[in-house]
């Protein structure tokens, strides 16, 4: 998304680290939930309304991550 990249949110994603993941890795996770809240989800919960494959694109994904991925990969994140 156009503004994440003017504001270097890459960079600032880069340094949270959370493990390894199979296929969403933390950018793609915290883009995810950054994008869902500036779509006005105001919970994690609220991601089950994003259309994944709409909202992906949006992203440079083919998908976003589901609701139960984003929640384990979140977790990871904050544990970290």
């Amino acid at each position: 998304h156009g503004y994440l990249d003017r504001v270097g949110a890459e960079a600032i994603f880069a340094s949270v680290t959370g493990g390894p993941a199979r296929r969403y890795d933390d950018l793609a996770v915290l883009s995810t939930t950054t994008l869902g809240f500036a779509l006005g989800i105001d919970t994690i919960e609220g991601a089950i309304h994003l259309r994944r494959a709409e909202a992906g694109p949006a992203l440079g994904l083919a998908a976003v991550p589901e609701l139960r991925t984003l929640r384990a990969r979140l977790s990871a994140l904050a544990d970290g």
